[in-house]
């Protein structure tokens, strides 16, 4: 071969290899939950606080659980204790409720966790409520505190 033609070979071997590593990254394996724009969400409520209420939220998620539906798909992990968070910031503490023990009933690792979620829920100034005025002077916090 000449020296011209093995460059032209070897250029179109790293072209084709390119074009086939493309193709495996477009077609990935489907995912086993429907996780609509739930991945997004998250994303701005970390990064731009404030710019998605509670409201907006609920709507996206409610349009989300619909398209699991019809695609027959469950949802994700963390994604009713999520809308739970979202309700009970709206004031809706029964559907906060619902969607907490739907999370529990989903994911049955969740249970410990969401066993404390519910107890708050339903005592929202108890002494285990994380930020609430009582785990502020809690017993724990005092004998840290060298006053």
């Amino acid at each position: 071969m000449a020296p011209g033609e093995v460059e032209r070979v070897a250029r179109l071997l790293l072209g084709l290899a390119l074009a086939a590593s493309a193709a495996a990254c477009v077609t990935a394996p489907p995912s086993r939950y429907a996780w609509g724009g739930y991945e997004e969400q998250l994303y701005v409520l970390q990064a731009k606080p404030g710019t998605l209420s509670p409201e907006a939220q609920a709507d996206q998620l409610d349009k989300d659980r619909q398209a699991a539906r019809s695609a027959n798909q469950p949802l994700p992990p963390g994604w009713h204790a999520h809308l739970a968070a979202v309700y009970f910031q709206m004031g809706r503490a029964e559907l906060a409720r619902e969607e907490l023990l739907a999370e529990k009933s989903a994911f049955p690792e969740s249970t410990t966790l969401v066993d404390r979620m519910l107890v708050n829920l339903a005592n929202p100034a108890s002494p285990s409520s994380p930020g609430s005025p009582a785990s502020a002077t809690s017993p724990a916090s005092a004998a840290q505190d060298p006053k």
